[in-house]
């Protein structure tokens, strides 16, 4: 024990007692001392006032171990707001004072939004509604007002109540009551007391002194005359870890004192006093104070005003000042820049502080012991302990032992998962280091955890209970985490009837288990509804009612969930039926077996329509509640015991918000809207959950926690931006305008919590920041509480003479520099090779395994770089031309997916949610084919008996091909697939002129080859006659030695009547684009390949191969059977190459380059720009460039340097594989020339 108190078996003596130390461990100590030899009575509670539940949780806890309490009943742990209110009540009554304030914050928030628009008119609100709409038409925004001003009210009641006591009674001042002093309130501020006093005359008569403005007076006046309190109050209260209190709060502590025995134990981190302390910034302000004073009264000198020197120290003084600057220079200048808040609660309860009337019940007050300073964080804590100023401290410099001294390390990372991947490698090796470390002995702050939730599961939530390298964790401070989607689906569906109810938004509805097990649906069904949904044209919207609700000025259900819903129906009820129903179309690919499946999720629907329906009109809080507590009933079944907790909590909230409207006298209708976030917002956090100090590493915010002493402190997110935490303030807050002390500043505060965890932390101290950017590598800067930190150390301690001469800062050597990915060499290669302590390090295995050449024993997936090769050998046996013609169209994307089983893509849109306004191309390709297939299927069948392969069929009329066009046309409107209302008329309109031009031409081509083999072509070749081929300087030494036979099938040929073949294609798309009319290799590949494959097997000069495209028609005559041979081995031969490493190619950029140098006669270096810009399209800012974010090139060669250097290079490889194509292109035959050709003959 720091303290030994004395046994007394005497009744408790009433009185107000401060207890300081500067480790709270200390103070829990004496706690328990001094309750276990100072019991209460069996029944009484020993009360207990926290400023967190994290302390509560610690103190449990603390008296759950402690022997000498024996079985701990009978603890009351409370907020120090709830037990103040209970004092009030029992000195004045429960009459006078109701069991809840009518003027809490949540109840005036209410009265204030129904008083705000009946002051709009009111001059003397002139100021305030020129800053806010009082009778703002968005209730949303009303609210918020009224909910500013209800908290601002709500602290001044606490830190101000003498000045709302003087606005009732007319007197427009500001008093500051510890100096005696009072200011008239400014003009532009005045409606602030006039709304106090519009506020007071809402309420009825008997509740106007209700406040705590007035009850706090009232209790001040009775106590002061002696008057013991009605109800029975504890006879002892201690107030534990509370690191500021107000004024207000101080005077009902020393009113109590009077009867009641109040000890404060006060985590203070210096055993001198000092509440005097200014930092450089307040110094000068004190200063320039001072001398606008000096020059407003003539004085020649002016003195600060301190305290008595005598009752200044809790100690002897250490220091005698006459004016700030000498206070000033003695200051330790952490204690100084952080430790504000502290400093005037100590100061607070100094002036409240009689210590000699209690001294002699303790054997000592104040429990300042000096442990060893071994390390610099224990000597940084012993600085700040004994008021050592940086003049002190500076001339007696320390050496830093860089040996064993580990206790404070800084580490810069990229981006937040690598800072939690940065602490797990530190935590494990501590936990390496130290033994007798365990994972209860850690806790990790940071200034918001739910930013940092998806990366802590993804870390340490990953890592196997078997694995050595798991760690316990416990996450606290979240809202609800293990049901988060549950009030996210809350959240949407209250809010349903302004959203456009997309598909995505729908579905997950669906996907929360609560919402689907209250409908009867299992997981298992959410595939097969997906795919009914989004192939029966579910979209966006109800039905056209909810969208013309929406704004829309016309009607139409196309693409709703009515008209997915109704097509599915169709389609049960009619089968596969291409006839319509009303012009609706049914959904054919649903059975009989399925209509339970199907029943349910149109209850579900209509269970939503009803919804919406529901909430159009405002309504009464009363008519709200009931109406949400029948939503909660009709969309949620608990699956889980957390589950029905929180619905039952949220049915509580509802009920909690009515009282409180009901308190307010508030009844008048709301927008669903705003009952919305009223309800949502009242949902507070879950608080430190149980398993918090369970045994288990913590995960918490900076605020819960405040001064628990933990073996080793981590600090998270200490970014400059985030921490200390921005506050916006009101410009009319006063309490900003007029600071006094004890006041709450966020900032304040947060530098004090900083200032807290340095002092809590008793082995080491781990603070990071991303001090990189993630994207370009830039600099980014840590908190200036972590530089101010940083500056002090690099001030106090020197490097020994064995490191100084590396020309490295002592803050070089205690700073981490990580590298962006958790796999860089540095964790490795350079951790093997050097003894250097400052050496990066990873326990990760996997990436070990990678540097240490243990991956094929371990049995681990071998990670891929370009430069790299793949190690074994194909397996297959059989090369198709589809396979072929997929890595022709992409080599990298090709290597991507079937070696590195990674298949990238590019996704610009989430099509589902959109109607079809506009169709992206692969939708163009999908109705462009089907449109071909009906009109196709439509020409043979009106031509029974005679078949398109007769030469003496009659010609198809025009009108026949028109009324085939708009049939289908109409199908895919009645499906969904086009354009809503006049939108899709351009498109139906050029899509039927494609179609006809590609159908006319296809029949001209017919007319001459007319007949169709019945029988498909096989080609084939020997995996020896490629095996072999000559690639240049490329070496094949390492290449996989299976050669796999080219094997295939092509569709059967046709003829003319000379027996002379042809291949034909119907390509209803375009082969090249439509700007620079350059061509695609992703719309030839296969042609390519098939008609190569084809003059070898065909060695006919009669041969052709013809493409009828959109944009234009390739009639290729047929190539010597030798040179197709020769570049189709060249193809199979760089396909057998790319097995072991990606060629350096990109399609478009090759095409460019191909386009470019031809036609500017052989100009590399332009070939190359143009190139360079398909490749990143760096200027061209509406087009997508080819090496997209996500796609396989952006992985593989995210520069389009990095193709030029790989291999034999981006050049070589482009003229090998893709310039034949090219070249070939330009000696396609006009159609006409073709036809008139074969005519004549």
């Amino acid at each position: 024990m720091y303290a030994q108190a004395c046994h007394n078996t005497a009744p408790l003596t009433p009185g107000f007692m401060v207890l300081h130390s500067h480790r709270m461990e200390a103070l829990r100590d004496l706690v328990l001392e001094w309750i276990s030899q100072h019991p209460l009575a069996p029944l009484e509670n020993e009360v207990f006032l926290v400023q967190s539940n994290g302390i509560a949780q610690w103190l449990k806890l603390a008296l759950a171990q402690d022997e000498a309490c024996g079985i701990a009943a009978a603890v009351d742990i409370q907020l120090p707001a709830r037990f103040f209110w209970q004092v009030y009540r029992a000195y004045l009554g429960d009459r006078q004072v109701p069991k809840h304030s009518p003027m809490d914050k949540a109840p005036l928030t209410w009265r204030l939004f129904q008083l705000l628009p009946q002051l709009s008119q009111d001059p003397r609100f002139a100021e305030l509604e020129a800053q806010q709409a009082l009778n703002h038409q968005d209730a949303n925004a009303r609210y918020a007002l009224a909910q500013s001003l209800a908290d601002l009210f709500d602290q001044y009641q606490v830190y101000r109540a003498h000045w709302l006591q003087d606005w009732q009674q007319n007197r427009f001042i500001l008093q500051h009551p510890m100096r005696a002093q009072a200011f008239p309130l400014p003009e532009e501020h005045q409606w602030q007391a006039y709304l106090w006093q519009e506020v007071q005359a809402s309420l009825p008569k008997y509740a106007r002194t209700n406040n705590r403005a007035h009850l706090h007076q009232a209790f001040l006046q009775t106590a002061a005359k002696g008057h013991l309190p009605l109800n029975k109050l504890p006879r002892r209260v201690l107030v534990f870890g509370i690191s500021s209190l107000p004024v207000q709060s101080v005077q009902i502590l020393q009113a109590l004192a009077k009867h009641l025995q109040v000890i404060i134990c006060v985590h203070n981190p210096c055993r001198f006093y000092w509440g005097d302390l200014i930092s450089d910034q307040n110094l000068v302000w004190q200063l320039n104070k001072q001398a606008r004073r000096q020059a407003e009264h003539h004085h020649v000198a002016l003195a600060p005003s301190l305290p008595p020197l005598s009752k200044a120290p809790r100690h002897p003084s250490k220091f005698s000042f006459h004016n700030l600057a000498d206070l000033h220079q003695h200051a330790h200048p952490l204690l100084a820049a952080w430790g504000r808040q502290g400093r005037d609660y100590i100061h607070l309860l100094e002036e409240a502080d009689h210590k000699e009337a209690y001294a002699h019940l303790f054997q000592r007050i104040d429990l300042f012991d000096y442990p060893p300073a071994d390390s610099m964080l224990a000597v940084i804590q012993e600085d700040i302990l004994e008021l050592r100023s940086l003049q002190e401290i500076q001339a007696q410099p320390r050496n830093w032992q860089a040996a064993t001294d580990h206790s404070i390390r800084f580490h810069s990372a990229h981006t937040k998962h690598r800072e939690v991947e940065i602490l797990q490698d530190q935590l494990l090796a501590l936990f390496q280091q130290h033994p007798d470390l365990q994972p209860k002995d850690v806790i990790v702050m940071m200034p918001q955890v739910d930013t940092y939730v998806a990366a802590i599961q993804a870390v340490f939530g990953q890592v196997d209970p078997q694995d050595p390298r798991y760690l316990p964790y416990a996450l606290a401070d979240r809202q609800h985490a293990q049901h988060q989607n549950l009030i996210l689906a809350l959240e949407s569906l209250l809010n349903l009837q302004e959203h456009k109810c997309t598909f995505s938004q729908l579905f997950q509805l669906l996907e929360v288990p609560a919402i689907r097990a209250r409908f009867g649906l299992q997981e298992k069904d959410l595939p097969l509804i997906r795919t009914w949904l989004e192939q029966a044209g579910a979209r966006w919207g109800l039905n056209a009612h909810h969208r013309k609700a929406l704004g829309l000025q016309t009607e139409f259900n196309q693409n709703t969930w009515a008209f997915a819903l109704e097509r599915l129906w169709l389609g049960y009820a009619l089968g596969d039926q291409s006839q319509p129903w009303q012009g609706l179309y049914p959904y054919a690919d649903i059975g009989g077996l399925d209509a339970p499946v199907l029943g349910l999720l149109d209850a579900w629907f209509r269970r939503l329509l009803s919804y919406v329906q529901h909430v159009q009109e405002a309504r009464e809080p009363q008519a709200w509640v009931s109406f949400l507590h029948q939503v909660l009933e009709d969309f949620f079944l608990a699956q889980e015991s957390s589950e029905a907790l929180l619905l039952e909590h949220l049915h509580q909230t509802l009920d909690a918000w009515l009282e409180t409207c009901q308190r307010a006298e508030f009844s008048q209708p709301l927008p669903i809207k705003l009952v919305a976030h009223v309800w949502l917002q009242s949902l507070q956090t879950d608080g430190v959950a149980q398993r918090f100090l369970g045994g288990a590493i913590n995960f918490c915010t900076l605020m819960p926690m405040r001064a628990i002493p933990f073996q080793v402190v981590c600090l998270l997110g200490m970014n400059e931006a985030d921490y200390p935490r921005q506050r916006t303030v009101q410009a009319f807050d006063l309490m900003a305008l007029y600071p006094q002390a004890g006041d709450r500043a966020r900032r304040d505060d947060d530098r004090y919590l900083f200032l807290e965890a340095l002092l809590s932390a008793r082995r080491h101290l781990h603070i990071s920041w991303l001090g990189r950017d993630a994207q370009d590598n830039s600099e980014r800067m840590p908190s200036v509480l972590v530089g101010q930190l940083r500056d002090y150390i690099q001030q106090g301690w020197q490097l020994p003479p064995e490191l100084a001469k590396h020309n490295k800062s002592l803050l070089d050597y205690l700073t981490y520099e990580h590298p962006l990915q958790a796999f860089s060499p540095q964790y490795f290669l350079q951790a093997a090779h050097t003894c250097d302590q400052h050496s990066l390090f990873s326990y990760n295995p996997h990436w070990r395994a990678l540097y240490t050449g243990e991956m094929h024993t371990q049995g681990l997936p071998l990670p891929h770089t370009h430069a790299g090769c793949l190690a074994g050998e194909s397996t297959e046996t059989k090369l198709d031309l589809e396979t072929l013609s997929r890595f022709f169209a992409h080599p990298v994307d090709y290597f991507c997916r079937h070696h590195l089983g990674a298949p990238f893509y590019y996704q610009e849109l989430i099509y589902e949610d959109l109607e079809p306004f506009t169709l992206d191309p692969l939708q163009n390709y999908q109705i462009r084919d089907f449109l071909l297939k009906q009109v196709l299927s439509t020409l043979i069948d009106t031509n029974q008996p005679h078949t398109l392969s007769e030469p003496e069929h009659a010609p198809i009329q025009q009108h026949q091909i028109q009324h085939s066009l708009q049939q289908a046309l109409d199908q895919l409107q009645g499906q969904g697939r086009l354009p809503c209302l006049h939108f899709a008329q351009p498109l139906r309109e050029a899509f039927g002129y494609q179609i006809t031009q590609l159908v006319e031409n296809y029949q001209e081509v017919r007319r001459l080859w007319f007949q169709q083999d019945q029988h498909p072509v096989q080609v084939s070749m020997a995996a020896h006659t490629y095996q072999a081929a000559d690639l240049a300087e490329i070496s094949l030494e390492d290449a996989p030695q299976a050669y796999p036979e080219l094997l295939d099938w092509v569709d059967a040929l046709h003829q003319d009547h000379q027996g002379k073949m042809a291949r034909i294609h119907l390509y209803p798309h375009t082969l090249a684009t439509n700007k620079d009319k350059i061509f695609k290799i992703n719309s030839l590949a296969s042609f390519w390949l098939e008609y190569l494959a084809l003059c070898v097997q065909q060695p006919q000069p009669s041969f052709h191969y013809l493409v009828l495209a959109l944009d234009q028609t390739l009639c290729w005559p047929a190539m010597p059977p030798q040179q197709a041979q020769a570049l189709l081995h060249d193809i199979c031969s760089a396909w057998q190459y790319s097995q072991h490493t990606p060629l350096p190619l990109a399609p478009r950029s090759s095409m460019t380059w191909l386009h470019t140098y031809y036609h500017k006669q052989g100009d590399t270096n332009e070939a190359l720009a143009q190139a360079r810009q398909v490749y990143h399209a760096e200027t061209q800012i509406w087009s997508r460039p080819e090496c997209a974010p996500g796609s396989a090139l952006s992985e593989i060669f995210p520069h389009f340097e990095d193709l030029q250097t790989a291999d034999e290079g981006f050049v070589y490889w482009t003229q090998k594989l893709y310039q034949p194509l090219f070249a070939h292109l330009k000696k396609s035959l006009p159609l006409t020339q073709l036809l008139h050709c074969n005519k004549d003959a």
